[in-house]
């Protein structure tokens, strides 16, 4: 099902009032969504410095899935977007040995409004942070390797023997948000 993902991009010509340019994005998309056309879509958006994006398709009465489609798309944006902007916020050189470790690193350095937001998630929207979050922490962590303890840790806690640097990280960001979750109404007062 295409859908269009287009915008305006304001171009200012010296001596002229400002001119708008179309741009436009055009892809399909499928379910199950891939993650990487969600990742193309955000680099999209920033190489052309888009502010405001419109999307256009077919009708619901046209498509019925192309609402579901498109909130599901437009969702992994945000959580990879949100995600990749509170990276630099967290980065340090930590290697925490434990899941408690990791997890309390985590709140110590996260903004507390990424903090609001993963706590006010429902648990099966946890999947949506594993491309972006999650490979943080996996290259963060060092869950690829080098940090055998943490990985051990995930592995006794989960009850999980055989658990790679993939599900590690899952277990983590799982854990990290029923933490949060019990925390009392976290919110971002303006």
């Amino acid at each position: 099902m295409p859908v269009n993902l287009s915008e305006l991009e304001q171009l200012t010509i010296p001596a002229l009032p400002p001119v708008i340019v179309p741009v436009k994005l055009e892809t399909q998309i499928l379910e199950p969504l891939d993650p990487l056309l969600a990742q193309q879509v955000i680099d999209w958006t920033l190489s052309n410095r888009i502010e405001i994006l419109n999307v256009a398709g077919p009708s619901e009465s046209k498509d019925p899935m192309i609402y579901r489609a498109v909130y599901n798309l437009l969702h992994t944006i945000y959580y990879l977007a949100i995600s990749e902007a509170n990276v630099v916020a967290l980065r340090s050189t930590c290697m925490p040995k434990t899941v408690d470790e990791a997890i309390k690193h985590l709140i110590a350095n996260m903004p507390l409004k990424f903090k609001v937001d993963l706590s006010k998630m429902d648990e099966g929207e946890l999947i949506n942070l594993h491309f972006s979050f999650g490979a943080f922490i996996r290259n963060q962590f060092g869950l690829w390797n080098e940090n055998v303890d943490l990985l051990n840790d995930c592995r006794n806690l989960s009850g999980i023997t055989f658990m790679n640097a993939t599900d590690a990280t899952a277990f983590i960001i799982w854990e990290l948000w029923k933490r949060l979750s019990k925390t009392p109404k976290l919110r971002v007062v303006k």
